[in-house]
């Protein structure tokens, strides 16, 4: 569940970073887990605190229109790394789609269908420490 003391923070920042015209990224994951008729058995929601380079390329290219047009990843680039790294770059802002004109949504990168391991929303079982420059899981 969300931490009311960390969420005072946010609310605090939040107000700060609309008085400055500044944005700030917020995300959220629920986890929710069914039994075989579909009854939920568990529901789990928090703040995500794992920011990774490719998510505020993603962010940045969206919010300022601008073009993902650098052959490298790493600091001050807008590139972004797929699982296999191969470095992503195009002439027009990076979106998350990873298969376009889906009518259901799952053309989106965070839309996979059931069953999809090689993108969409995945989640590790590695133990080795989060890094800002991570582009796959362990």
């Amino acid at each position: 569940m969300l931490d009311l003391k960390e969420e005072r923070k946010y609310t605090r920042l939040r107000k700060m970073a609309q008085e400055l015209h500044i944005p700030v990224p917020e995300a959220f994951w629920t986890l929710e887990v069914f039994d075989k008729d579909g009854k939920l058995l568990q529901r789990h929601h928090q703040r995500s605190h794992s920011w990774v380079r490719n998510a505020y390329n993603i962010i940045f290219c969206q919010l300022a229109a601008k073009n993902a047009d650098d052959t490298t990843f790493g600091a001050g680039k807008l590139s972004c790394k797929t699982q296999d790294a191969t470095v992503k770059f195009q002439d027009y802002p990076f979106g998350v789609a990873y298969r376009l004109f889906t009518h259901d949504g799952t053309g989106y990168a965070c839309r996979a269908p059931a069953g999809e391991d090689t993108w969409g929303i995945l989640v590790g079982s590695g133990t080795n420490a989060e890094s800002f420059e991570d582009f796959t899981l362990q």
